[in-house]
C-alpha cells in the first residue's frame, strides 16, 4: 500500500511540471507586435490566467511606442504590458533574493510540507524522486528542482484518495520574471520618468485616477529637471480637471507657468497659459480666460515655430469659439492657415481647414463651413489621404442635415460609403455614423436613424462634460424622431429625460463652480492669515527697536532744541536736499511731454523745439516724412485700437534702423517725420529707402493676426532759416509726389 504522503507529493510534482511544460511552450510562442517605430519588431508572449497574452519588450522604447498605438483600443493589455515589463526591469529590493533563480534548474518550487512523515525508502517512488539541491529539515521535506520521473509508477495500485491534495501551494508561474530578460539594474533616471509619466497615462485611459495620480507622486519633484517638473505638474493638473478638482489644478498649472516664464522655455509657457484658459472656460470665468489667452497670444507672436503656432492656435481657437468669440477664432486659424498653405503642406492645411469648418458651423455661417469642406476635401485628395477625404464628407453631410438639405446630402452618403474604410478613430466613425442617421430621419426612415443611434460607440469619451453633452444631444434627436415617426408617447419621456439631464449638468456646472469659489475663498483666507501673523511678528521686532532706540532720539531732539545753530543749519539742509529732488524730477516730466503715448515715438512738440534748435545753431539737417499706405482700410478693418497697436509695431521695428542723430516723431494719425542731423540729401535718401524695405520686411502680428503693411516715403534738406511750416511744406510736397506715383516708393525735393 503506498504511503497517502508520498503520492500528495508525486502527484503536486506531476502538476507542477505539466505547467512548467505549459509554460515553456507558450513562451516558444511569437507574435509580431506593430508598432509606430519598429513594424517588424517580434516580441515574445505568455500565457496569463485568464488566457489572454501579454507582449514582453526588452527595451523602454518598444513599450512607449506599443503604448502609443494600442492605448486607445486596448488599455487594459497595455496595462498588463507594463506590469510585466516593471517586474522585469524594475525588481524591487525586497525581491532580489525571491526572484533570483538557481542557474542549474529551469525554476524553484518551495513547497512548505508541515506534515513531519519521512518517505519511505522501500517506497519506489520515493526512491526515483531526484531531491538534487534540496535538504530535509525538521519543517518537512523540500524540493527545489524539477521533480524527475525514472520509472513510470503503475497507476493502477494507487489507491483513491478522499481528500484532493491542495495545489494552492504551487506559485503561479505565468507572473513569474521573466527569465530570459535580466532585470536591467542601469535603468537611467530618464527611463524612470518615462515609465511613470506614461504608466499614469495609462491609468488615466482607463479612468483610474486616483492610481493614475499615486504614480505620479512616485516622481519626487526635486529630482527631475525644470522641463520633467512642468509635465508632471500639467500631468497632474489634467487629472485633477477630471476629477473637477480645478482649484488645485489651477495651482500647478500656475506653478508650472512660472517656472516656465522664469526659465524661458516659450513652448511650455504657451501651453500651460492655454491649458489655464482652458479651465477658466470651464468654469466660465471670462476675465481669467481673456488674461491667460492675452499671455499666451504675447507669446506666440514672437514665435518661429510652426507646429507650436500650429498646436496653440487650434487650443486657442477652440476656446473662443467655446466662448463665442467665433470672429476672433476664425482670425486666429485664418493666420496659421496662410502660414501652411505657403509651405504647401497640404494635409495639414486640411485640418486646419475642417477645423474652421466647425467654427463656421458653430457660427451658423453655414455657407462659409460648406466652402472651407469643399477646400479641404480638395486638399485632403492631393495629398491622398482618404480618411480625411472621407472626415470632410461627413462633415459636409452633417452640415448639409443642418440646413435641412437632404438632398444635397443623399449622393454623398454613396461617396462616404466607399470611404468608410478608411476612418481609423472612434469619433470619426461615430461622426459618421451619426450623419447618415440624420439623413435616414430626413427621408422619414426614423427606424433606422434610431436603430444606429441606439448603436453609437461613445467609449473614446474621457471628458465626462462632453459624454454629457453628447448624450443630452442623442436624446433630444430621438425625442424628436420618435414624435416625428407616431410614438409620441416614447418621445415625451425622453424629452424628459433630456430636460433631467440638462438640469443635472447645469446643477453639476453650478457646484463645480461654487467648490472652486470655496476652495479659494479657503486659500485666500489662509493666506491672509499667515501674513497677518508675520505682520504681527514685525511689527513686534519694530516694537522691540524702537523701545531700544526711543531714548537715544530724545536725547537728540533735546540737543538740537538747545543748540539752535545746528537746529537752522539742518532746516537749511533739509530745504535744499528737497530742491534737489525736485531738480531730478523735472527732465522725467519734461521729457513725458514730448512722448506720443500711443506710438511711444516723439510727438509734434519735440518736432517743433527741435528743429528751432538746429536752425539756431545753423546745423544743416534732413527730413523723411512718410506714412502708412491705406491704414484707413486697416483701421475699419480692425479697428482704432488694433491700428493703434499697430503703429507702435511700426515704431518699434524703424526704431531699431535709427542711431542718435536721426529722430522719428509722429505728427498726426499714421504720418511719422524723421529729423536727421548732419544727413546730405543723398544720405537722407538712402536712410529712407532702408526704412521703407524694413517696414515691408516682415509682416506685422497683432492678435495672431499677420498684417503686410507698405509706406510712402518724401525726403528734403534743409539748411537756410526758413519757418518751420515752410519746412514742413516742403517735404510734405515730396510726400505727395510719392503716394501720386501709387505709394511704397520714396521722392526726394532738391532743397528746402
Amino acid at each position: 500500500m503506498v504511503n497517502l504522503r508520498t503520492l500528495s507529493i508525486v502527484v503536486i510534482c506531476l502538476s507542477a511540471l505539466a505547467v512548467a511544460c505549459d509554460s515553456q511552450s507558450a513562451e516558444k510562442k511569437k507574435v509580431k507586435v506593430t508598432s509606430l517605430s519598429a513594424q517588424k519588431q517580434e516580441q515574445v508572449i505568455e500565457n496569463v490566467s485568464e488566457g489572454g497574452i501579454i507582449p514582453r519588450f526588452a527595451t523602454l522604447d518598444e513599450l512607449l511606442a506599443y503604448k502609443d498605438e494600442f492605448l486607445a483600443t486596448e488599455p487594459e493589455d497595455v496595462l498588463n504590458a507594463f506590469k510585466q515589463f516593471q517586474i522585469n526591469h524594475f525588481p524591487s529590493p525586497n525581491d532580489e533574493t525571491t526572484n533570483k533563480l538557481d542557474p542549474n534548474t529551469d525554476f524553484n518550487i518551495n513547497l512548505d510540507l508541515t506534515a513531519r512523515d519521512t518517505l519511505d525508502k522501500n517506497d519506489p517512488l520515493a526512491l526515483n524522486i531526484d531531491t538534487k539541491d534540496s535538504q530535509e529539515d525538521s519543517s518537512g521535506p523540500q524540493l527545489n528542482t524539477i521533480p524527475q520521473i525514472n520509472t513510470i509508477p503503475d497507476v493502477t495500485v494507487i489507491p483513491k484518495l478522499d481528500v484532493i491534495p491542495d495545489l494552492s501551494a504551487i506559485p503561479n508561474l505565468s507572473v513569474m520574471p521573466d527569465v530570459s530578460i535580466a532585470p536591467d539594474v542601469n535603468i537611467s533616471p530618464e527611463q524612470k520618468f518615462q515609465f511613470s509619466l506614461a504608466l499614469s497615462e495609462v491609468h488615466l485611459a482607463l479612468s483610474e485616477l486616483d492610481t493614475a495620480l499615486a504614480q505620479l507622486e512616485t516622481l519626487p519633484l526635486s529630482d527631475l529637471d525644470i522641463v520633467q517638473k512642468i509635465t508632471v505638474l500639467e500631468k497632474k493638473a489634467q487629472i485633477l480637471s477630471q476629477k473637477n478638482d480645478f482649484f488645485n489644478a489651477v495651482r500647478y498649472l500656475t506653478e508650472g507657468n512660472k517656472l516656465a516664464v522664469t526659465n524661458d522655455l516659450s513652448r511650455q509657457s504657451i501651453l500651460s497659459a492655454l491649458q489655464l484658459s482652458e479651465i477658466y472656460v470651464t468654469l466660465s470665468d471670462k476675465d481669467k480666460i481673456l488674461y491667460w489667452q492675452h499671455e499666451a497670444r504675447d507669446l506666440l507672436a514672437a514665435q518661429d515655430d510652426l507646429g507650436l503656432l500650429i498646436e496653440a492656435s487650434i487650443m486657442l481657437a477652440k476656446q473662443q469659439q467655446d466662448i463665442g468669440q467665433h470672429l476672433n477664432a476664425t482670425r486666429t486659424l485664418i493666420n496659421v492657415v496662410d502660414l501652411v498653405a505657403e509651405k504647401k503642406y497640404y494635409s495639414v492645411e486640411a485640418s486646419l481647414r475642417l477645423r474652421l469648418s466647425e467654427n463656421f458651423k458653430t457660427a451658423e455661417q453655414y455657407v462659409n463651413a460648406e466652402q472651407e469642406l469643399e477646400r479641404a476635401y480638395k486638399l485632403a485628395v492631393k495629398s491622398r489621404n482618404q480618411e480625411q477625404q472621407m472626415v470632410a464628407i461627413v462633415r459636409l453631410i452633417d452640415t448639409y442635415a443642418v440646413q435641412n438639405k437632404f438632398n444635397n446630402a443623399k449622393p454623398l452618403l454613396k461617396a462616404a460609403k466607399r470611404l468608410e474604410r478608411f476612418l481609423t478613430t472612434v469619433k470619426d466613425k461615430r461622426d459618421y455614423q451619426l450623419a447618415k442617421a440624420q439623413v435616414l430621419a430626413g427621408t422619414s426612415q426614423y427606424k433606422q436613424a434610431l436603430n444606429i443611434l441606439d448603436n453609437l460607440d461613445m467609449s473614446d469619451i474621457e471628458d465626462e462634460k462632453a459624454k454629457q453633452d453628447l448624450a443630452i444631444k442623442l436624446l433630444d434627436l430621438k425625442s424628436n424622431w420618435l414624435v416625428l415617426n407616431g410614438k409620441k408617447q416614447s418621445g415625451i419621456q425622453l424629452f424628459k429625460k433630456s430636460l433631467d439631464s440638462k438640469l443635472a449638468q447645469q446643477e453639476t456646472s453650478t457646484t463645480i463652480k461654487l467648490d472652486f469659489l470655496m476652495a479659494n475663498y479657503k486659500y485666500d483666507v489662509a493666506q491672509a492669515k499667515e501674513e497677518l501673523a508675520e505682520v504681527q511678528k514685525q511689527l513686534l521686532e519694530y516694537k522691540k527697536q524702537n523701545d531700544k532706540l526711543s531714548q537715544p532720539k530724545e536725547d537728540f531732539i533735546n540737543s538740537l532744541y538747545n543748540n539752535k545753530e545746528l537746529l537752522a543749519v539742518s532746516v537749511i539742509l533739509l530745504f535744499a536736499f528737497v530742491y534737489l529732488i525736485l531738480r531730478l524730477f523735472r527732465p522725467r516730466k519734461s521729457k513725458r511731454i514730448f512722448l506720443d503715448p500711443v506710438s511711444g515715438a516723439n510727438n509734434h512738440n519735440y518736432f517743433i523745439k527741435h528743429v528751432k534748435l538746429l536752425m539756431q545753431n545753423n546745423t544743416p539737417f534732413s527730413l523723411i516724412m512718410f506714412d502708412i499706405d491705406n491704414m484707413r482700410k486697416v483701421n475699419d478693418k480692425l479697428g482704432f485700437e488694433l491700428g493703434d497697436k499697430l503703429l507702435a509695431l511700426v515704431v518699434a521695428r524703424l526704431d531699431s534702423r535709427l542711431g542718435s542723430n536721426k529722430f522719428l516723431v509722429r505728427l498726426s494719425g499714421d504720418k511719422f517725420i524723421v529729423i536727421a542731423k548732419d544727413f546730405s540729401l543723398k544720405q537722407a535718401f538712402s536712410l529712407a529707402e532702408v526704412l521703407r524695405k524694413e517696414l515691408n520686411s516682415n509682416k506685422f502680428y497683432i492678435d495672431n493676426l499677420g498684417i503686410n503693411l507698405s509706406a510712402s516715403f518724401g525726403v528734403s534738406y534743409c539748411y537756410s532759416n526758413k519757418n518751420i511750416d515752410a519746412i514742413k511744406d516742403d517735404v510734405k510736397n515730396a510726400l505727395d509726389k510719392a503716394k501720386a506715383k501709387g505709394g511704397n516708393i520714396t521722392q526726394a525735393m532738391d532743397f528746402c
